[in-house]
């Protein structure tokens, strides 16, 4: 089983502990696991920007990466990097 590496990008808004990059999770995986569409930030309002007191001040990261951690593309909004 591949562990997909987590992507070092820069959160907007987040604290010198990376704590919204940390807490970035997967959304989806290609079929064969090469390729892992992650999400990096809270939203203001939700329940983790509440408890850690930090949220990203327009929108979420969405990263498509390739499973070693490389880059290969990012958008403020899901629709724009799919399409």
């Amino acid at each position: 089983m591949i562990t997909p590496k987590r992507p070092k990008i820069k959160v907007p808004g987040d604290d010198s502990k990376k704590t919204m990059h940390r807490n970035g999770y997967i959304l989806a995986f290609s079929k064969n696991r090469d390729k892992i569409l992650w999400t990096f930030g809270f939203v203001n309002g939700s329940p983790q920007a509440a408890a850690f007191k930090l949220y990203v001040p327009k929108n979420q990261v969405f990263v498509l990466a390739k499973s070693n951690g490389e880059i290969l593309k990012t958008a403020p909004k899901l629709h724009d990097l799919i399409n």
